[in-house]
C-alpha cells in the first residue's frame, strides 16, 4: 500500500490531471470542425491515419498529418489558456 504521506501529492496530481483533461476537452470544442475532428479521431479515439483519410476524405496520409500538425499549436495554446483559467478559479 501507499504510505499515507504520499496521498496528498497523489490527490493533487489527480486533480491537476482531471483539470488538464477538462481544459483539453473544452479546447477541442472551441476548435474549427476540421481540427476538432482530426485531433479527436487521432488522439482520443486512437484512429489510424488510414481510418482518418477514409472518414475525412483526405487524399494521402501526408495531407492528414499536415492538417493535424497545423492544428496542434492552436489546441495547445487554447488548452493552456483554459487550464490557467480553471486553476485560478
Amino acid at each position: 500500500s501507499i504510505p499515507t504521506h504520499y496521498l496528498p501529492l497523489e490527490m493533487e496530481q489527480d486533480a491537476q490531471l482531471k483539470m488538464m483533461w477538462k481544459a483539453i476537452d473544452q479546447a477541442l470544442e472551441q476548435m474549427k470542425e476540421k481540427c476538432e475532428k482530426i485531433l479527436r479521431m487521432r488522439y482520443i479515439e486512437h484512429k489510424s491515419y488510414e481510418d482518418i483519410i477514409a472518414l475525412m476524405n483526405y487524399s494521402t496520409t501526408d495531407s492528414a498529418k499536415t492538417q493535424k500538425n497545423k492544428c496542434m499549436p492552436k489546441i495547445k495554446e487554447k488548452a493552456i489558456q483554459i487550464y490557467n483559467q480553471l486553476r485560478n478559479q
